[in-house]
């Protein structure tokens, strides 16, 4: 066992010996990414130290070690590319401390790194911005020779006799690309007083160094007012957002006071400078053989060509580098749909010898179009070159890419049918009608040639369908209406074929028919009873149905009598009925007392059970109460080929005065037990309010039914006090439709109309 864990252990040391150490290396606390270390401006003489961090994340110790001996050292500061290696210029640099530099497990140290700023040395010259490379390893102090965390940090400094200085005189943004998105780029110009004085800023001034048209291309945003206070800075963003193409450059002056108590002025100038960039690849002529192609816009317009597979028509579209950059082409796709791909083959793609087309330059993109599928044909051929890895700043989304499209038309005829598909809907066979549903479709040619429809046939064969007319002949761009007549005469589901063999497709144009045929059934018509609303108000009559029966319909006529002394038609509501949406054909009251109501569906009715609620004024007519009567033989249920595809039966309801005045409130003073009642809001989906009114307190019992008076609820019983009593009442889940408060006291039976939507 011993022997086993000593391996474990020595396991795990070559495992771990292997890994790169877990450090963090920064030098700002604040963007750990920042790898420039800007010392700033110094006087000649002063030298200035900046210090970096490491963290010890591992689980050992790690360190920074001496250099000697090794190939590969661990500190070193080195000149950049831009400067010889021989040169001295790193060895105003220097370790601030000795190494090497041991950082223990979980714990932080910092290390710091001095400009010398060396004085009156030809080697090192004032007022010149000095930058070196500071490289560091990071090593396992168990493994000193494994695998080390690398870092480079970027050295900058500037030593000056001057009050104000900055490390970066020059401003350059390089390119640019005009009208540059989503925003334009913007560098930090920062300024620093070496002195242990204020300077205050009199001026900041941009002069342009080439000319400008309109808004100026190079942009600093200035203080209000700027002060630099003892050994401070002030950084001011400038900004470049060329208009055009081309070199741009201007000059920054900061005026400022050496000695803010003396009026003598000195100026810091630095320069900016961009260059706007853009490119610009288009096509600029094509030829086509053995037709004329043309260009029209970023189309290339093929015109009609057989389709017949036979070569087709090929396409020279040449282009030209219009930019000021370079074109290097990194792809070039194609979209569209399979049939309009395989119509297209590019047979020379653009620099296909791999060079790139420089300013001015040409290039020429071959294509043939071949179609074997008749019709149009559309692709979208997207040319995306290298811009975007391109160190161009402010590059919009999609200036990458030029896209053409190539549109051809395969000539060969072709025909376009409407609808796609055939439903008969709902057959009911009758004795009394014929039974049968018509549909029509239209053919369409959409070729270039005339269109021959040979025979239109219905599969299976034997299916009872006829088809008016079955051949015939549509010249280009017409039209032809073909009749379709379905005549069942058993029960059956209909699943059929209607295939049209035409001279247009190699394989015939099938539709699918659907539909079924269905036994003449029952549908129930009703008016509630004992409706009761106030003389001078309005009363609303539903006429209730049988909701799944009335969707076998598409229209209906209904005769509702009445006595008119006591109510007069007003009009109708077919919201949340069975007859939403649907035309209202006929509402008259003609006579007096008899209403005739039509509707036509403009389909199928819904499936609803209130079919249309029918409103009337009310008044204090001759008598009380009336029946509000249907006649089962003028109240009929059809559809487009029949008046009446249903047998009707008829439920007739009644509306009486409430007691309001009068004799009614005399009958109330004289039985104070009698009740009133009324429902807020109505209609309602789910919670509403019952108010009862009464001269005697008394016992009450109330339930919710549906129009044919099977309850919905519980019968719930409750006493109330002589006055008005109000009871909230819950909504079951039902569906939208005409519904009532039955309403018992041992002295009568009162019934409110309610009505819920859904």
């Amino acid at each position: 066992m011993r022997h086993i864990l000593c391996g474990l252990v020595f396991l795990a040391a070559l495992v771990h010996g292997s890994a790169q150490p877990s450090v963090e290396i920064f030098w700002d606390e604040t963007n750990k990414a920042d790898t420039v270390m800007d010392f700033g401006v110094t006087l000649e003489g002063a030298p200035v130290t900046i210090t970096f961090t490491v963290i010890n994340r591992d689980i050992v110790d790690v360190g920074i070690l001496n250099t000697f001996g090794t190939t590969a050292p661990f500190y070193q500061i080195i000149n950049t590319a831009a400067v010889p290696p021989e040169s001295p210029r790193k060895e105003e640099f220097e370790a601030a401390d000795l190494l090497p530099y041991i950082i223990p497990v979980g714990e932080r140290r910092s290390f710091g790194v001095t400009f010398r700023s060396l004085p009156n040395s030809p080697n090192f010259p004032v007022d010149v911005v000095t930058e070196a490379l500071l490289e560091l390893r990071v090593v396992k102090m168990t493994d000193s020779l494994g695998t080390s965390t690398n870092e480079r940090f970027l050295l900058r400094a500037l030593k000056t006799r001057n009050i104000l200085a900055s490390t970066t005189p020059v401003i350059r943004f390089d390119s640019v690309y005009v009208n540059p998105s989503p925003l334009a780029p913007e560098l930090p110009y920062r300024v620093d007083n070496v002195t242990n004085q204020r300077v205050p800023v009199d001026r900041q001034l941009l002069e342009m160094q080439t000319s400008v048209t309109g808004k100026t291309e190079i942009e600093v945003d200035t203080f209000p007012s700027a002060e630099f206070g003892p050994r401070g800075s002030l950084t001011w963003t400038t900004r470049y957002r060329p208009h055009d193409r081309g070199r741009d450059s201007a000059l920054y002056h900061v005026v400022y006071r050496p000695n803010r108590n003396a009026e003598l002025q000195d100026t810091l100038t630095s320069s900016i400078s961009g260059y706007g960039v853009e490119q610009r690849y288009v096509a600029i002529n094509v030829t086509g053989s053995p037709q004329s192609v043309a260009l029209r816009g970023d189309t290339v317009d093929f015109g009609g060509v057989d389709a017949d597979g036979t070569g087709g028509v090929v396409a020279l579209i040449v282009f030209r580098n219009d930019g000021n950059i370079n074109v290097h082409v990194n792809t070039e796709t194609e979209t569209g749909t399979p049939r309009d791909t395989l119509a297209y083959k590019v047979e020379r793609s653009l620099m296909s010898n791999g060079a790139f087309c420089a300013t001015n330059d040409f290039d020429t993109l071959i294509v043939r179009f071949d179609p074997t599928d008749g019709g149009m044909h559309v692709m979208r051929y997207d040319i995306v070159t290298d811009l975007k890895q391109r160190n161009i700043r402010g590059v919009p989304d999609g200036a990458q890419t030029t896209t053409l499209y190539f549109r051809g038309f395969a000539q060969r005829p072709q025909l376009q049918v409407s609808p796609p598909t055939i439903d008969f809907g709902q057959v009911v066979l009758l004795s009394s009608c014929a039974s049968a549903s018509e549909r029509q479709i239209v053919i369409r040619n959409v070729g270039n040639v005339t269109l021959r429809v040979d025979s239109i046939v219905v599969q299976p064969a034997g299916t009872p369908i006829t088809v008016i007319p079955s051949n015939f002949l549509v010249d280009v761009a017409g039209q032809q209406t073909v009749t379709l007549r379905y005549e069942p005469q058993v029960i059956e589901t209909l699943n059929a074929s209607v295939v049209l063999y035409t001279n247009a497709f190699g394989v015939p144009y099938a539709m699918q028919a659907t539909g079924s045929s269905v036994e003449a059934d029952t549908i129930t018509a009703s008016i509630p009873r004992d409706m009761r609303v106030r003389p001078g108000t309005i009363l609303s009559v539903p006429i209730l149905v049988d909701a799944n029966r009335v969707t076998l319909t598409e229209t209906s006529s209904m005769v509702v009598s009445f006595d008119p002394s006591l109510m007069r038609y007003r009009g109708s509501r077919t919201g949340g009925t069975a007859a939403e949406g649907a035309s209202i054909l006929r509402q008259d009251e003609s006579p007096r007392g008899v209403l005739t109501v039509e509707l036509d569906a403009n389909g199928a009715f819904l499936e609803r059970d209130t079919m249309i609620v029918l409103l009337f004024d009310t008044y204090l007519g001759d008598r009380p109460v009336t029946e509000i009567a249907l006649s089962s033989n003028t109240t009929t249920f059809g559809n487009a080929g029949c008046a009446s595809v249903l047998d009707v039966t008829v439920n007739n309801g009644s509306y009486q005065i409430d007691s309001i005045c009068g004799l009614s409130y005399k009958t109330a003073a004289a039985q104070g037990f009698i009740v009133n009642a009324a429902i807020f809001p109505n209609p309602t989906s789910d919670v509403c309010e019952l108010t009862l009114a009464t001269g005697e307190a008394q016992e009450i019992a109330y339930t919710i039914i549906d129009a044919v008076g099977k309850p919905l609820t519980t019968t719930t019983d409750v006493s109330i006090p002589a006055g008005i009593t109000l009871v909230s009442l819950d909504i079951p889940a039902v569906r939208t439709g005409t519904y009532f408060i039955d309403i018992r006291t041992p002295y009568q039976r009162v019934v409110v109309p309610l009505q819920v939507t859904r």
